[in-house]
């Protein structure tokens, strides 16, 4: 049976030890201030933090388990390339709570750590308490939200990227922000209709840990706007000209207009292409693009072989020959063949016949204009003679006829 005694020395001793605790503020037990460092008032997590350059950060001395009494005398912050403490690299004037980065650079691609000192502690190691190391990795990484484009109708297909990471996580958070009202949380969104109400700039953020990107890219949306430069390819002959003109659909009131050659250089800044004296050296793609509130559609029209024009006639004593080179770009009307040579026979042409090129032959018995013979120069022999309309492409065409003489 326990004694009174016993009981009352149990309770001296009791008494005691809680007077110790509550003068001591419990560090008996090891209850001793730690230091850890913060960032977005959370603990850094594995002590490993990355930032991208450029990007600012605010660190903090985060302090626990301080025992009653005791209170904060100091603050110092330190940096350290290596692994180990060095108490040498004080970062000049950080005394307080908080570390403040700004413009961040591969220079701070180092250690940091936070020296606190306390007074009024007892019971413990000295009266500091040293944080953990922090290791700051600085990263370049580029954000591209895509290319500015011009939409006439579809979807809008921003292709953004997020590359040059080297070792940094992707995981981050995106955010899109764009016109009447658009959001999204993914780093390529989807399924965006191209309508004049989602014409604008559109924002993308990218977030991780320390790093934070944004860009921006621009889409413009006409829809159903178009230009047409007119048929895909043209004939053309040497020497002589050729125009076309551009139509735009669904554009706005606003549009211009810049014709280039094969080479890239401007030939207009109209809708008409006109050229004149036609070289071999012209041959090729011709582009015109049309223009209009910063959005541009373009079309092309290639001119093709360049072919000697020839206007003259051969004769083997009854037979002439005419060829003709038309040019591209009509699809019906009448063709004139003419002569401009001397011709001493006292002949005029009894039949022809003209070769279309296209499989069919038009045979007249009559010509449409006779021909009366002159004395030495017959200029003209068919000169503005038009054969009967028909439906043609560029190329050439070909008249022959047949010669009733007489001997005058």
């Amino acid at each position: 049976m326990e004694s009174n005694c016993s009981r009352n020395i149990f309770l001296r001793n009791s008494l005691a030890l809680l007077f110790m605790l509550f003068a001591t503020g419990g560090v008996l037990f090891g209850q001793c201030p730690t230091v850890s460092i913060y960032y977005n008032n959370a603990a850094v997590n594995n002590n490993t933090l990355s930032v991208c350059q450029g990007n600012s950060i605010s660190l903090s001395a985060n302090i626990s388990s301080l025992p009653t009494g005791a209170a904060v005398s100091s603050y110092q912050w330190y940096t350290t390339n290596g692994p180990n403490f060095n108490n040498n690299n004080q970062i000049s004037g950080q005394t307080s709570s908080s570390l403040t980065l700004t413009n961040i650079q591969n220079s701070n691609d180092i250690n940091y750590w936070c020296v606190v000192t306390f007074t009024g502690l007892t019971g413990c190691t000295g009266n500091s308490s040293t944080s953990s190391l922090l290791d700051l990795n600085v990263y370049n990484p580029n954000l591209n939200a895509g290319s500015d484009q011009c939409l006439t109708g579809g979807n809008i297909d921003f292709g953004p990227t997020l590359t040059n990471l080297n070792g940094m996580s992707n995981s981050g958070t995106y955010s899109w922000t764009g016109p009447n009202g658009f959001t999204a949380a993914v780093l390529d969104p989807s399924n965006i209709t191209a309508n004049a109400g989602n014409s604008g700039t559109y924002t993308l953020n990218y977030s991780y840990q320390g790093c934070t990107l944004t860009d921006q890219v621009n889409m413009v949306v006409i829809p159903g706007f178009s230009v047409d430069a007119g048929p895909t390819s043209a004939l053309v002959c040497t020497g002589s000209t050729f125009s076309q003109t551009a139509t735009v659909s669904n554009g706005p009131t606003n549009v211009t207009y810049q014709w280039q050659n094969p080479s890239g250089n401007n030939v207009g800044s109209g809708p008409a292409l006109n050229l004149s004296n036609i070289v071999s050296n012209q041959l090729g793609v011709y582009t015109v693009t049309a223009s209009a509130s910063g959005c541009s559609v373009t079309d092309n029209i290639t001119l093709l072989t360049v072919n000697p024009a020839l206007s003259s006639n051969s004769y083997d004593g009854t037979l002439g020959l005419f060829k003709k080179c038309l040019e591209g770009g009509a699809s019906s009307g009448t063709i004139v063949f003419s002569e401009n040579t001397a011709d001493t026979y006292n002949s005029q042409i009894s039949t022809y016949s003209i070769n279309w090129g296209d499989g069919t032959t038009t045979i007249q018995g009559t010509p449409p204009v006779s021909w009366t013979p002159g004395t030495n120069q017959i200029t003209t022999l068919i000169d503005d003679w038009q054969s009967v309309a028909h439906s043609y492409s560029a190329g050439y065409y070909t008249l022959t006829y047949t010669l009733t003489t007489s001997s005058g």
